[in-house]
């Protein structure tokens, strides 16, 4: 029997704290942009950023297994501005889970970022992460902690009417005779804002999709199954946002309906198709935000989403 998933999550707080100060809940504190500021031309500075997380899932179910992540993430870098729209930062990543003499990770980071006019390119590490503003669904919220670190390409919009974020993150390299196949991801996550840019009621469409890939021809697996794997999105955003001085800042309603389609030439998943409503109400206050999301899926499948979302894939035989 194939089987469906319903499930209310209620999302209070997330035990994650950070020095620099986004997903349906409102989480900024994970984001990863690189700004750009003109008063910096010329300038090489130094920028330390960390991440304090501890992040406790007590589920029991055949989904996905509870699990506790207790620990911090250093990133100490050097940046340089050569001008007024390009940034370039070299540095590393190290990621030290407590009950655990050594380091999780530990990697070099370089990136550099041509930004003008709303218009954005980096190579190297990507703004990466909750900056997506992807839905769990299709985003796994524990990237931040276990793959920090996106290499690549990217091409970001962030005008009024329009944000949009494109890229691509080449997960594995293969080389000749290598033991296992290439893994790339890209995706693309778009809003457009359709009545209200500058109002208090504001409606917008956010449009979003994730392919995941597993191939190559030069590695010793080159008679296994490629895997091509999509997942895409789509929906409705009403927001209202209050006067300055009120203690709730914001009500918004984020509507969604989710897909999995899997385009591999041979299919060995459970599920070759499947889909998801996800419904979410979000509370904006000074103190706290507060939100209630619903989830019902059907043969649902997203290797890169947060994996509560799945259908159990044992289900099928």
């Amino acid at each position: 029997m194939p089987f469906k998933k319903i499930t209310i999550l209620f999302s209070f707080a997330i035990c994650l704290i950070t020095t620099n100060a986004f997903s349906q809940l409102d989480n900024q504190v994970l984001s990863t942009e690189l700004p750009i500021n003109a008063k910096d031309t010329n300038k090489l500075l130094f920028s330390f950023n960390s991440l304090n997380f501890l992040r406790n899932t007590e589920y029991f179910g055949p989904i996905e297994f509870g699990k506790t992540m207790f620990g911090y993430s250093l990133n100490p870098k050097l940046v340089y501005y050569p001008n007024s729209f390009i940034r370039i930062d070299i540095g590393g990543l190290f990621r030290k889970d407590y009950g655990n003499d050594e380091f999780k990770i530990i990697a070099p980071t370089y990136s550099i970022k041509i930004s003008k006019n709303g218009y954005s390119g980096i190579f190297g590490n990507l703004e990466g992460g909750m900056s997506h503003q992807f839905i769990e669904p299709l985003f796994n919220i524990d990237y931040v902690i276990t793959k920090p670190l996106e290499n690549g390409l990217q091409f970001k919009v962030n005008k009024k009417l329009i944000f949009s974020d494109t890229w691509i993150d080449w997960q594995r390299m293969e080389y000749q005779w290598s033991p296992y196949k290439e893994e790339i991801s890209a995706g693309t996550s778009d809003r457009f804002t359709i009545l209200g840019a500058d109002k208090k009621f504001q409606i917008a469409v956010p449009l979003q999709g994730m392919v995941h890939h597993f191939g190559g021809q030069i590695d010793s697996l080159r008679f296994a199954p490629l895997s091509t794997l999509i997942n895409l999105a789509g929906g409705l955003r009403f927001s209202f946002l209050f006067s300055e001085g009120s203690f709730v800042k914001e009500v918004r309603s984020d509507n969604y309906y989710v897909t999995y389609h899997d385009a591999s030439p041979k299919k060995v998943q459970a599920y070759k198709n499947g889909y998801g409503v996800y419904l979410n109400l979000l509370l904006r206050t000074k103190l706290v935000n507060v939100m209630a999301s619903y989830w019902n899926g059907m043969e649902y499948i997203a290797p890169n989403g947060t994996q509560i979302f799945e259908s159990d894939r044992k289900s099928v035989v």
